[in-house]
């Protein structure tokens, strides 16, 4: 039983050094970035999902906000904001975590329970030397307990993420 969460905990101790002592990233740009994925990719009702997100640079420390919304095949809608946090891994590589509340609607998708959902996600993105970004990114829907029914829901896409700049 303690050798099959050996490699658990060694994840953890390594995600959370690589964490504390990665360098920040030097995010002094706003970015948009846009999604496809999947929606119920773990469990439940899979949908095809498309999203936007637009990223403000950092707040305070690695801290950024992030608002932005997604719709499936189904006729679900997602539309969130949160924060989130960023470290530089290696000179290219990205690893991000965010968390955001937003209001949900059903479509012929998921019934996720309630209309208030949180989100809960991490990303790993490559930066391009044009300051560009692709990343893949894993996703947590789920009401917390706001109703008794509380499925909740995964979603994994691949993400575009481009300078606001270099767009106007």
């Amino acid at each position: 039983m303690v050798l099959k969460s050996l490699p658990i905990a060694a994840a953890a101790v390594a995600l959370t050094h690589a964490a504390l002592t990665a360098t920040p990233a030097v995010a002094a740009d706003d970015y948009v970035a846009i999604n496809a994925g999947v929606a119920g990719v773990v469990t439940g009702k899979r949908s095809a999902e498309f999203g936007v997100e637009y990223r403000g640079a950092p707040l305070v420390w690695k801290v950024y906000p992030h608002v932005g919304g997604y719709v499936t095949h189904r006729g679900a809608v997602y539309g969130y904001a949160g924060f989130g946090v960023e470290f530089r891994l290696l000179s290219q590589v990205l690893f991000r975590a965010n968390t955001a509340v937003g209001a949900y609607g059903q479509g012929d998708d998921i019934d996720l329970g309630h209309v208030i959902e949180f989100r809960s996600g991490l990303e790993l993105a490559y930066e391009f030397p044009n300051k560009s970004q692709v990343g893949l990114t894993f996703h947590h829907l789920s009401n917390a307990g706001l109703d008794d029914r509380n499925p909740g829901t995964e979603i994994a896409t691949i993400t575009y993420s481009v300078p606001l700049d270099k767009l106007f």
